[in-house]
């Protein structure tokens, strides 16, 4: 039996996006609200239209709030692919076990991420393949907003 399945396509998860804070694995980045530098395992994102959209199909596998990042909403894709929502506003569109698609409503960027409180209300997304830190640049057009 031939199986064909197509690629995973992933989209931005919000319209009009400004870039804040870029990936970086290799260079420090400096935290105004820390006051350190760290690496920074994700990119921040903010726009005019606080909605918040799954970039891929997948299954809600977490919802959750810690003081540093905020409200977070995990999806896990096909391919060993996760994404990661955080400093969400606390009234989450969706719940875990959830099965979103691309572009589905998950919430809306807050201030809720205390770690990155400096930034205003923002999106912080994150993207795992098989457990590891990938830079969203290389799946997303970030760089075209």
């Amino acid at each position: 039996v031939d199986v064909t399945t197509e690629p995973i396509s992933f989209t931005l998860p919000m319209n009009e996006a400004t870039l804040i804070k870029d990936y970086s694995d290799t260079d420090l980045q400096y935290n105004e609200t820390l006051g350190k530098y760290h690496a920074h395992l994700s990119v921040d994102l903010t726009s005019e239209d606080p909605t918040v959209m799954a970039i891929a199909d997948g299954t809600v596998t977490d919802v959750s709030y810690k003081y540093l990042t905020g409200y977070t909403v995990t999806i896990e894709h096909m391919d060993g692919f996760v994404s990661v929502y955080s400093s969400l506003d606390e009234a989450v569109d969706v719940k875990e076990g959830d099965t979103v698609k691309k572009g589905d409503k998950i919430g809306a960027i807050s201030t809720s991420a205390a770690g990155e409180a400096t930034y205003g209300a923002h999106l912080d997304l994150k993207l795992y393949q098989n457990n590891e830190a990938v830079d969203p640049n290389n799946y997303l057009s970030l760089q075209e907003k």
